[in-house]
């Protein structure tokens, strides 16, 4: 995947005059001026009464001084924010006046995952908790699934509820891998959410470290290798593998199992037994090293971010 261009972010000084976003620069009845921080610092009408609505930042905002007006309207420079993060901050707020879903700018996306970080550092920085469900619902619509994304909006947002879901999408086969995820994500999840983000790590590594450690408790298992027998003992028929060592065939598949998703899949898959009787002695032999595995591997501990 090719890197994508980075906006420049950097604090820069504001013109005199205000440039204005093309789709922000219509002013109307109650509205102020928000302008980014960055080196752009495009400037946003906006109506002032929908962000007290859903921000406390803005609800407790003082009266502006004769030096904060701009062609009679009170202008407030929003240091924390970008221009592009600002600009989708101000679309998801403006999208819960209508019943349609945030629509994601496609000009936007050559920039990556920078915009949407931004906007959910914008949320955080100007206290609207909103933010973070209107733009994980908008790039669920928009993008292919992102799970590390989604996790660090929750993350940067500090919604403790979402992360241990969050947490566990981001080990599906179709996440990828977490060493090759945006640097973007990583830098603001450790500036923004550092606790939230070791917490990912540590779950991460322990999906890694999980199998080898289940191999061995099995390993230390002595009863793990007699031979089934229950067939000898009841009247149930002998089944067609009865001439073969199937404690050695489950040991050799559960050796070979080397990544979570394959010790998964011999659970699921009977551990290769085609004999539901066999499969059921595989089943308690294994009970409790899996009762373990699922404990270490599947408890994501919220801590405060």
């Amino acid at each position: 995947m090719s890197t994508p261009n980075r906006r420049q972010s950097a604090p820069g000084t504001p013109s005199a005059k205000p440039v204005f976003k093309s789709a922000f620069s219509v002013k109307k009845s109650g509205d102020i001026i928000l302008q980014a921080g960055d080196r752009s610092a495009e400037c946003f009408y906006f109506r002032l009464g929908l962000l007290k609505e859903l921000s406390s930042f803005f609800q407790t905002l003082p009266p502006p001084s004769s030096s904060d007006f701009h062609d009679g309207t009170p202008l407030i420079p929003l240091h924390e924010a970008s221009s592009d993060g600002l600009l989708l901050f101000l679309l998801a707020i403006k999208s819960t006046t209508t019943s349609e879903l945030l629509q994601y700018p496609e000009h936007l996306l050559e920039y990556g995952v920078q915009p949407v970080c931004d906007a959910a550092v914008i949320g955080r920085t100007y206290d609207t908790p909103i933010i973070y469900k209107l733009l994980v619902e908008c790039i669920q619509q928009d993008w292919p699934r992102d799970y590390y994304l989604e996790y660090a909006i929750w993350a940067i947002g500090d919604v403790r509820s979402r992360l241990p879901v969050a947490a566990g999408n981001t080990i599906r086969e179709d996440a990828g891998d977490i060493t090759e995820i945006d640097e973007y994500i990583t830098d603001l999840c450790r500036s923004y959410a550092p606790r939230h983000w070791l917490q990912l790590q540590d779950f991460h590594l322990r999906q890694l470290q999980a199998p080898a450690r289940f191999r061995r408790i099995l390993g230390n298992d002595t009863s793990m290798l007699l031979p089934y027998e229950y067939h000898n003992h009841t009247q149930v028929a002998k089944c067609s593998e009865a001439d073969q060592d199937q404690a050695q065939r489950v040991w050799n598949l559960i050796s070979e199992a080397g990544t979570m998703k394959e010790v998964e899949d011999l659970r699921e898959n009977g551990y290769g037994l085609k004999c539901e009787v066999c499969r059921t002695e595989a089943r308690q032999r294994c009970a409790s090293a899996f009762r373990w595995l699922d404990g270490f591997t599947g408890h994501f501990t919220v801590k405060a971010g």
